[in-house]
């Protein structure tokens, strides 16, 4: 196989899959190596995974029809739909996800640099709505303070899943009338104030969380080192059949949507979310186009906005 080490290659060639997967693998061997080939495992272990993920997909591609050509597969939406079929933990998704969107990523003849993966599609006004009337049904109130904790701070102020996990009561506070959220570390540490409709229930979950004496809002008595600790609380969430899969990273991009349409000065926002302009350029699919009337406005009075270039 062309572009992979000896030892992938090795490990590629000796793989067989489980059981319940292995009826006709013969015939879609070849496909599944030639993907496998594409997604160029960056190690031997990884070359396992890799293989599971692929088959797993190929096998679900086969069961809904879909052609099996490389050019159908490898391909951001049908992966997506994948993944959002099959409810695997948080851990297992990522792996799943790193691994099938290295085959889109792959340079082509035709796209010598490759292609940019795609960030997840926010959740609508209605699905948040959903996911946060969850809050009131849970059946304790640590595992109702835990989920309004994950929902408030990541559609408040977009922390991802390592931010969510880590986040303490303390981290939360009141400043110049607004509540701020202090997140990550190192480089990324930063104060970021919270959406006006989720600032005071996040504050709430804090204030109570100090009386319970939690280290932690999301993951409370729990360790925030532990990876699957979202997709486990997601996994335990009461009520959650009509409403949409609590995603970190959607409600990450969600929070960051609403800043853009929002029209959230550009480096304000790169600030806040410690995100690159190349990312923030690819959520602009989801912001709706000004009309012809506003947009040539907005060109030629854009002197006077900046301040004449003060």
């Amino acid at each position: 196989m062309v572009g992979v080490t000896p030892e992938v290659q090795e490990r590629l060639e000796r793989y067989r899959p489980r059981k319940d997967r292995a009826q006709g693998w013969e015939q879609l061997r070849p496909l599944v190596l030639e993907l496998a080939e594409l997604s160029n495992p960056p190690s031997a272990k990884n070359a396992s995974a890799t293989l599971s993920a692929i088959t797993a997909y190929v096998l679900w591609a086969k069961g809904k029809g879909i052609p099996l050509e490389v050019a159908n597969l490898a391909n951001y939406q049908v992966i997506d739909w994948f993944l959002a079929e099959q409810h695997y933990i948080e851990s297992t998704e990522e792996t799943y996800r790193s691994a099938l969107y290295r085959m889109v990523d792959a340079p082509r003849p035709s796209d010598p640099k490759g292609r940019r993966r795609p960030p997840l599609r926010p959740y609508t006004a209605d699905e948040q709505a959903q996911m946060l009337a969850l809050v009131d049904k849970q059946p304790t109130e640590r595992s109702s303070l835990r989920l309004a904790a994950l929902l408030h701070a990541g559609l408040g102020a977009g922390l991802n899943a390592v931010e969510l996990r880590h986040l303490r009561p303390e981290d939360v506070s009141r400043r110049d009338g607004a509540v701020v959220v202090r997140a990550g570390s190192g480089d990324d540490r930063r104060d970021v104030p919270v959406l006006a409709s989720h600032a005071e229930p996040l504050w709430n979950v804090a204030c109570r969380a100090r009386q319970l004496d939690w280290p932690y809002l999301v993951t409370g008595n729990g360790s925030p080192e532990t990876r699957n600790v979202i997709s486990d609380l997601v996994a335990d969430v009461n009520g959650s059949s009509q409403a949409p899969r609590i995603v970190a990273s959607r409600l990450r991009t969600t929070w960051l949507v609403t800043h853009l349409r929002a029209a959230t000065p550009l480096k304000v926002l790169l600030a806040a979310a410690k995100v690159s302009g190349d990312f923030l350029t690819a959520l602009t699919e989801f912001v709706e186009p000004y009309d012809d009337k506003t947009a040539p406005s907005l060109l030629v009075n854009a002197d006077s906005r900046s301040g004449g270039g003060r």
